[in-house]
């Protein structure tokens, strides 16, 4: 039995590099990296991500509005 499209590119993309990564490589763009606050270790009790562009870091706080 064949294997559908489906599943040869569902295998494909497991495998594949995430899409950021491969537009910084045809890009030239410098790679990011996204942590959370917790994962990067900011001593904070509030919510957010830690972004790397290059060598650029950028702090995103979450809160919530409503």
């Amino acid at each position: 039995m064949k294997n559908s499209t489906w599943d040869r590119r569902a295998r494909s993309a497991s495998t594949r590099k995430p899409a950021a990564a491969r537009y910084a490589e045809e890009n030239d763009a410098p790679r990011t990296r996204t942590r959370t606050f917790g994962e990067a270790g900011v001593l904070t009790s509030n919510k957010g991500l830690v972004v790397r562009v290059g060598d650029a870091e950028f702090q995103v706080t979450i809160v919530r509005s409503r």
